[in-house]
């Protein structure tokens, strides 16, 4: 096991963080600050109104949402960059 002298991880992302993409972004949002007293941390909406990025707090762990499409394709296609192995 490898031993670290520091946390690697941002003090808002400790534990497992999710990053969920689904069509209705805004109104998940909605429902997780009702129904898990979720707070929001950011909101990135697109041009054309659809969210590319949102950071919420739930539960003592940080959620990312976007919703499908919204978030920007790099030149060569590939929506977002992978983990180095």
């Amino acid at each position: 096991m490898i031993q670290r002298s520091t946390n690697p991880l941002p003090e808002a992302m400790s534990h497992l963080s999710p990053h969920l993409v689904c069509a209705g972004a805004n109104e998940a949002i909605a429902f997780y600050k009702a129904a898990f007293d979720a707070v929001e941390l950011m909101r990135l909406p697109g041009p054309d109104g659809k969210l590319m990025h949102a950071s919420v707090d739930m539960l003592g762990c940080s959620v990312s949402i976007a919703t499908p499409g919204a978030q920007p394709k790099r030149p060569d296609g590939i929506l977002r960059d992978t983990i180095p192995q």
